[in-house]
């Protein structure tokens, strides 16, 4: 029987020398789940340390359901040869130390030693991956979406130019029937709001034309600042910070200013008891280092314009979706949806990009990020 340990724990010993040196979080266990051998890249994966682990059962590292039942889908296999992880592998969820859960590959594989089978479990956590794959989904979702709206805008722009050139004409042989020309009137008015929405719209496709021009982005919050406090009214307090030693770029200034006071009534109209709007501008260098900050943002010099608030904030699944145009959570007959989605058109046609933070009742920051000028720096 001591000879049968003592090969037991030379074997666990070789086991975790080579285990240690590999990338793949591994764990052994035996046939009633308990943890024989825990090597470093499961410590980081799981947030354990080996001695935390080792003589306790595995289904520690499971979220419910499947920590109460996996037992029982160990009993079934060893009774039955039937399995749904061991020899096959598949994608579950794990659980954390600190109690958080995640997506991660798991195979399963038995390995008998010392006389007796236990199995070994690799383990490699795919939040990364899942992260990107959304990522790239909701990208062509809104590649395709605005190639879709930029067509149909591009085209019904071209039809309301022609209406509008007939009305003009129109109007001018009506003078002497004022009942035929408040008709008129009314026809251009329409026609007229109907082209701002196309170009809204092509704004989203990245297909307006845009007048860039060398901008001081801290000269202009600065002028911009006092017609936000007049237009958001007493309740909301607005802060400035960052507005010096900026990187010039070169924008189409009336769109950034647009932009501002969009993102300005959104924050006021999710502050309806009050609260702060701040605007904060910082010099960023995105250096295509893995980072959350920067998953979106193409390596390079940019000058950030992050507009936040401390209003309601948006749940993940509204907040994946503001981008699209005609989403809106506001009541009927209080918003087209096309706010943000031409922001995101503007900031996209300018070579940058825009990024969404919410959370439900903290609030809202919204960053708009431009590419520095290549010359002319400040």
């Amino acid at each position: 029987m001591e000879n049968l340990y003592t090969e037991r724990e030379a074997h666990l010993a070789q086991f975790n020398l080579l285990m240690d040196h590999c990338v793949d979080a591994m764990i052994i266990t035996e046939t009633d789940g308990v943890i024989l051998a825990f090597n470093r890249a499961a410590e980081q994966v799981f947030g354990f340390a080996a001695d935390e682990v080792i003589g306790r059962n595995v289904s520690m590292l499971m979220p419910e359901p499947d920590r109460s039942q996996h037992d029982s889908y160990i009993r079934h296999y060893l009774e039955t040869g039937e399995a749904k992880i061991i020899g096959i592998g598949r994608e579950v969820i794990g659980a954390r130390k600190d109690g958080t859960t995640f997506p991660m590959d798991l195979s399963v594989g038995e390995l008998p030693f010392a006389g007796e089978p236990h199995f070994v479990g690799v383990v490699r956590d795919i939040t990364e991956r899942r992260t990107f794959e959304r990522q790239l989904l909701q990208a062509s979702k809104m590649e395709a979406v605005g190639q879709l709206t930029g067509g149909i805008a591009h085209d019904f722009n071209n039809l309301l130019a022609i209406l509008m050139m007939d009305l003009e004409i129109l109007e001018g042989l009506t003078r002497n029937s004022p009942e035929a020309a408040e008709l008129v009137a009314e026809a251009l008015e329409v026609t007229r709001t109907s082209a701002d929405l196309t170009q809204r719209l092509l704004a989203f496709s990245r297909r307006q034309s845009l007048m860039p021009a060398h901008l001081d982005i801290g000269e202009m919050v600065t002028s911009t600042t006092e017609i936000l406090r007049r237009t958001l009214g007493e309740k909301i307090e607005v802060r400035t910070s960052g507005l010096d030693g900026l990187w010039n770029v070169s924008l189409d200034r009336a769109q950034l200013e647009n932009a501002l006071l969009n993102l300005s009534i959104n924050a006021r109209d999710a502050m309806p008891d009050g609260g702060t709007l701040t605007i904060d501008c910082s010099n960023v260098v995105v250096d295509g280092v893995d980072s959350p900050s920067f998953e979106e943002i193409e390596p390079g010099d940019y000058v950030r314009v992050s507009v936040s608030d401390t209003g309601t904030g948006m749940p993940p699944e509204i907040a994946s979706r503001v981008l699209e145009p005609f989403f809106t959570t506001k009541e009927g007959g209080h918003g087209t949806g096309l706010g943000l989605s031409m922001i995101y058109g503007f900031t996209r046609q300018s070579g940058g990009n825009l990024t969404i933070y919410s959370e439900v009742g903290q609030g809202t920051t919204v960053n708009l990020y431009f590419p520095r000028e290549a010359s002319g720096d400040a």
